[in-house]
């Protein structure tokens, strides 16, 4: 008896002051490490400063900011340009403000986004990085952001955000085709044309042969895998001339998705 007691009072020695390494939980050696998130799945700016550099600056000041470099046309080629913005009298359309601190819904770098009865032209005219959820964010730092500005550089406190974007703007989701071309082909494709291909409107690629291969066509309406635009997209010689596109790296498989949805829909 005494010899089993010893034994209980041990273990729970063992147990109470052990190796603390012991109880530190252990990944079985099979287990598939977790998958790095590249920049682009990370959506959602964290604050301003995100919310300029990965959406704003590509987005509206493309080319040394010749959309946006002058009085008319605010120039936003820094952050610092986004302070000058609050309560700066709109110069094309009076009666607003540029940004209305605590009033996304005043604001008009936020109205110009959405809202056609001000100007029947929404912006961007290219989405490249921007899409609703962008607009949402820009609503969100608006509606927080106090008059003298003290929190400018906070985050943006999207749990307590009544800010919602009432209707959707140019670029939606940022799946769909014009926000997919915008942010992945315009670049090389519409900014300047490349290759003789011109992507800023997608419905005149359709049924238009391709350069590269003319007896291919680089849309065939419900046949993406007919199409030598997909393919550049998708494909490696020799199925393609070439490299495939973008240059700059692989389209998401989401990205992809679009693309060929259109075309099998039937480009329409």
């Amino acid at each position: 008896m005494k010899y089993v007691l010893g034994i209980l009072l041990a273990a729970i020695a063992m147990a109470c002051s052990g190796d603390e390494r012991s109880a530190e939980p252990t990944e079985p050696a099979d287990r598939e490490p977790a998958p790095i998130m590249r920049p682009r799945d990370a959506r959602v700016p964290r604050n301003v400063a995100e919310l300029f550099t990965t959406r704003i600056l590509p987005t509206c000041s493309v080319n040394n900011g010749v959309c946006h470099n002058s009085k008319s046309y605010p120039d936003l080629r820094n952050l610092a340009a986004m302070r000058d913005l609050v309560d700066l009298p709109v110069v094309r359309t009076p009666g607003y403000r540029e940004i209305v601190p605590g009033d996304p819904g005043s604001s008009y770098v936020v109205r110009r986004l959405w809202d056609t009865e001000i100007e029947p032209e929404l912006m961007p005219r290219q989405c490249r990085e921007w899409n609703d959820e962008a607009t949402r964010s820009l609503g969100c730092w608006i509606e927080g952001l106090r008059p003298d500005l003290s929190n400018f550089d906070a985050d943006i406190d999207y749990a307590r955000c009544t800010f919602v974007v009432p209707q959707p703007g140019r670029c939606g989701s940022g799946l769909d085709l014009a926000s997919v071309l915008g942010r992945r082909c315009i670049g090389c494709h519409g900014d300047v044309i490349e290759g003789n291909l011109d992507l800023r409107n997608a419905s005149e690629v359709v049924d238009r042969a391709s350069t590269q291969r003319p007896s291919m066509k680089l849309v065939t309406p419900f046949a993406p895998d007919e199409s030598y635009l997909f393919l550049k997209l998708t494909a490696d010689p020799p199925a393609i001339e070439g490299a495939r596109m973008p240059k700059a790296g692989t389209l998401e498989q989401a990205e992809l998705d679009v693309v060929r949805t259109w075309i099998a829909d039937g480009a329409r």
